[in-house]
């Protein structure tokens, strides 16, 4: 996505809320059915500050759907979202924006698992990297 460039150029007349970043902004979606991915990897020598993340879910079928983000080492470090739905839950939407960004390491990444075929997960996060 493009730089910022719309912001006050004069950092010292910043009042408040900073108006924008120094970053390039981050829009990355992915969705599995009965399997695992990742979808999207912070890259070297950033920072991800996440604002958002949203989650559909199409559910046909019992089991387990998870968000979460791991280290660079493919290690769990914490769960954005998890759900157990019975077959019969339909299609789902559950989104979070954050008042504060929360700040993801480098090459963290955030990575989705469905366990049955039928469930079908579908994530999408926004921010920036600086």
């Amino acid at each position: 996505m493009a730089l910022m460039s719309f912001r006050e150029a004069n950092q010292v007349l910043w009042r408040g809320c900073r108006p924008a970043h120094n970053g390039t902004q981050v829009v990355a979606s992915l969705g599995k059915e009965n399997g695992n991915g990742v979808l999207y990897t912070v890259p070297v020598g950033n920072t991800l500050f996440l604002t958002s993340f949203s989650v559909n879910l199409g559910l046909i079928a019992v089991g387990i759907a998870d968000f979460y983000v791991r280290n660079g080492l493919a290690v769990y470090q914490y769960r954005l979202f998890r759900s157990s739905p019975q077959a019969t839950d339909g299609t789902k939407h559950y989104g979070l924006s954050f008042a504060f960004p929360i700040e993801v390491p480098a090459t963290y990444d955030f990575f989705l698992t469905s366990s049955a075929a039928g469930l079908y997960i579908d994530a999408l996060i926004t921010g920036w990297v600086e």
